[in-house]
């Protein structure tokens, strides 16, 4: 113990994620991704990219602005899974996933859902590019459950049993996005 009191205590200041090679990427329950992805209409896609990126920033050290990439992650979707592909195969793990395939099909289908989102803002083919978009919606479910299996393997945590159960922050955005789903109905049956 040093006898300086002016000094600083010594504690070591790293997470335990940081610390943790197993969470290379965001870990969470298929359940949990569904719940939250199809109650707040795909926006928690955007908190997973981020997240997934913040992981991999602190778990790397790679010099990566997590927010820029969540926000456009259409163009960072590839890039992403190729990292999860490149850490199943560092871990020796079964890399089966078409992961630019798979990236490509997200890329492709977020592109149509935007082109329907603006459709129907401006009213053109409405109600049917407001229904088309939130099946769309609903399309890209499986492609993500599928990524997120794989991020999962890729950090030791199949089942993604260590982000399986519901925050009061996660159960605040099901009720909002309950909410919003309510307000979608209301204008699709009123319009």
């Amino acid at each position: 113990m040093d006898n300086n009191i002016y000094a600083a205590p010594a504690s070591d200041l790293e997470t335990q994620t940081s610390k943790n090679p197993q969470s290379h990427f965001y870990i969470v329950s298929e359940k949990k991704f569904l719940v939250l992805f199809v109650a707040t209409l795909g926006i928690y896609s955007l908190y997973w990219f981020y997240k997934n990126w913040q992981f991999y920033r602190d778990s790397t050290g790679d010099s990566v602005w997590p927010v820029p990439r969540a926000i456009f992650s259409i163009f960072f979707v590839h890039a992403l899974f190729r990292r999860v592909a490149e850490k199943l195969d560092s871990n020796q793990q079964e890399n089966t996933w078409k992961h630019s395939d798979l990236a490509s099909l997200i890329v492709g289908a977020m592109i149509i859902q935007r082109i329907l989102d603006r459709l129907a803002m401006k009213e053109v083919g409405s109600p049917f590019t407001d229904v088309a978009s939130i099946f769309m919606m609903f399309v890209m479910v499986p492609m993500f459950l599928r990524a997120q299996k794989m991020i999962n393997l890729s950090c030791n945590d199949v089942d993604g049993e260590s982000n399986a159960k519901f925050t009061g922050g996660n159960i605040a955005w099901i009720v909002a996005g309950s909410l919003f789903w309510l307000l979608v109905f209301v204008g699709l049956f009123l319009s």
